[in-house]
C-alpha cells in the first residue's frame, strides 16, 4: 500500500523527477496584495488535488488523486458529496495511476455529466472518461479517448509514464480540449499522426474529431482530434471568456516553461525550441513563440483567467500556480489580450498555490496547495472602490 507521500509522488505528471536537475531560482521580492485582501485556506483534503472547478450550483467540484474521487464542497468549505470514478465498460479491472483533469458538462445543472482525464495502469494509456452522476447512482459510463502510452526510451520493456499532459477545459464552441505530453518522446510532437505533445479537440459526446479539426484530413495519416502541435508537457488550460482564446502552462525541460495562447492549427515549436536540457531557443517561423517563458523552470501548473471577480483592476488578467515553489502568478494582459506585459508573483503567505486557480462565483480567486484549498478574497471590512 502507497504511503501518502509516495502516492503525491507518483500523481504528479513526473515533473519532479527533474526539478531535481534544475538549478534553483533566486528568490523574486513578492508583490503585497491589494489593500484589505488577504489569502487564507479553505478546506483541507485527506487526498493530493489536482483540478477543481465550480458548478452552476455554486459548489466547488475538485479531483482527489489518492482517494479516486471527485469530491464536492459547499460555499463553507464542508463536504456535502464524495462520488468514486467508476470503471470504464468492458474493463473489469481498473487502476487509476494518476487523476490529471476534471470537467463538468456545459449541461451540468441538467444532465450532471463529469469528465475526467486520468492515466490508466491496466492499459498503460492517457483516458478521457464521461459519466453521470444522480442520486448517488452512477450511470451512461463512456470512454472519449484512449491514448496509449509509448515505450519508456531508457527502459523500452515498459511505458513511459511521464508527460501525459493535464486539464480538461470546454471551449466556446462546447468540444471538448485535451493536452496530452509527450510521454518522453519529443519527436511526436512534430509528427501529426501521433496525438503526443498537443492539445486534442473532441466532441463531448462520443470522442470523436469535429470536422473542422485543422489537422482533420479524414482517412489520411493524420490523427484527426489534433488541434494545436508542438507542445512538451502542457497541464493547465483555461478559455479567454472575451476573446474566446485559449491560454495554456507548457513545462519546458531545464529551461523555458511558457505561457502559450493557443490556437486550431497553432505548432508551439517543441522540441525545436530545444538546444541541450538546460538551453532553449526561438525556433522562429512558422512555430509560434511562447507570450510569456521562465528559464530556470518553476513548473506552471493551473491557469485561470480573472473573470468577474473582487478586484475590478485585475478584471481579465492571468493567474496560475507554480509547482516547484508554491507562487502564485499574476500575468498582465495589454489591451488586446494579445500579450503579456507583466509577470508579478503575489505575497500569499502563509499558503501556497501548486495545482490549480480558478475563479468562484463569490468573486474569490481559489488555488490549491498540495492537499489545501486556498482562497485569496477581500477581508470584512468596507474598501475604496477601486477594490470593489
Amino acid at each position: 500500500m502507497f504511503t501518502i507521500l509516495s502516492t503525491w509522488r507518483v500523481a504528479f505528471f513526473a515533473v519532479l523527477a527533474l526539478l531535481c536537475l534544475v538549478p534553483a531560482r533566486p528568490a523574486r521580492a513578492a508583490s503585497p496584495l491589494p489593500p484589505g485582501y488577504r489569502a487564507e485556506a479553505f478546506a483541507a483534503s485527506p487526498g493530493f488535488i489536482t483540478d477543481l472547478t465550480f458548478g452552476p450550483d455554486g459548489r466547488l467540484y475538485y479531483l482527489d488523486n489518492d482517494y479516486r474521487q471527485i469530491r464536492v464542497l459547499d460555499a463553507a468549505g464542508n463536504v456535502v458529496r464524495q462520488i468514486p470514478l467508476p470503471k470504464p465498460p468492458g474493463y473489469p479491472k481498473f487502476v487509476i495511476s494518476q487523476s490529471l483533469g476534471l470537467a463538468l458538462d456545459p449541461d451540468f445543472a441538467h444532465n450532471e455529466v463529469y469528465y475526467v482525464h486520468y492515466l490508466d495502469e491496466t492499459t498503460w494509456s492517457n483516458r478521457v472518461l464521461r459519466f453521470r452522476y444522480d442520486n448517488g447512482v452512477t450511470t451512461d459510463v463512456a470512454l472519449l479517448l484512449t491514448v496509449p502510452l509509448p515505450a519508456n526510451p531508457s527502459d523500452p520493456a515498459n511505458p513511459c509514464t511521464d508527460h501525459n499532459g493535464g486539464h480538461l477545459a470546454f471551449g466556446p464552441d462546447g468540444m471538448l480540449y485535451v493536452p496530452i505530453g509527450d510521454n518522453c518522446h519529443s519527436e511526436l510532437a512534430q509528427d501529426l499522426g501521433q496525438p503526443q505533445g498537443s492539445v486534442l479537440r473532441i466532441s463531448p459526446v462520443d470522442g470523436s474529431a469535429p470536422a473542422d479539426n485543422p489537422f482533420n484530413d479524414g482517412a489520411g495519416p493524420n490523427d484527426d482530434r489534433i488541434w494545436a502541435k508542438g507542445l512538451r508537457n502542457p497541464f493547465g488550460l483555461d478559455f479567454d471568456p472575451v476573446q474566446g482564446d485559449l491560454w495554456l502552462t507548457d513545462n519546458g525541460p531545464g529551461c523555458q516553461d511558457e505561457v502559450n495562447r493557443v490556437h486550431a492549427g497553432g505548432n508551439y515549436g517543441w522540441p525545436l525550441s530545444s538546444i541541450s536540457y538546460f538551453e532553449c531557443k526561438d525556433p522562429g517561423s512558422p512555430y509560434i513563440p511562447p507570450l510569456w517563458q521562465w528559464t530556470p523552470t518553476l513548473a506552471p501548473t493551473g491557469i485561470a483567467v480573472y473573470r468577474n471577480g473582487e478586484i475590478i483592476s485585475w478584471e481579465g488578467d492571468l493567474f496560475l500556480c507554480t509547482f516547484n515553489n508554491g507562487g502564485l502568478h499574476h500575468l498582465v494582459l495589454d489591451e488586446t489580450r494579445t500579450q503579456i506585459v507583466k509577470d508579478e508573483v503575489l505575497d500569499i503567505k502563509p499558503v501556497g498555490c501548486r495545482t490549480d486557480a480558478s475563479m468562484g462565483p463569490d468573486g474569490a480567486l481559489y488555488f490549491v496547495d498540495m492537499k489545501t484549498i486556498n482562497r485569496l478574497h477581500r477581508q470584512g471590512v468596507w474598501l475604496p472602490l477601486l477594490h470593489r
